[in-house]
């Protein structure tokens, strides 16, 4: 049998612990942009990619965050981009 000590020890231990689990910060969510080139939100390739976004959104429990910008709202100049 434990004594009273021991016991009331180990209960100061397991506390800690349980403490410490609770008292972890919480993992910031990790936020990606997309960037597609057409401007228009109703053509199908945007309303592809939102819905891309929302389920990865959704199946990564919201660890990550996928942002979709339409052609011309980022200030990315597309003659210039490697690649043309």
């Amino acid at each position: 049998m434990i004594s009273g000590s021991r016991r009331q020890f180990a209960g100061v231990i397991a506390g800690a612990v349980a403490l410490v689990g609770f008292a972890a910060p919480a993992v910031a969510a990790e936020k990606w942009d997309l960037y597609i080139y057409n401007p228009v939100a109703t053509v199908a390739a945007a309303k592809g990619m939102n819905a891309v976004a929302e389920q990865i959104e959704k199946d990564s429990g919201g660890e990550l965050s996928v942002r979709l910008h339409l052609g011309g709202s980022l200030p990315i100049n597309t003659t210039t981009t490697p690649g043309r």
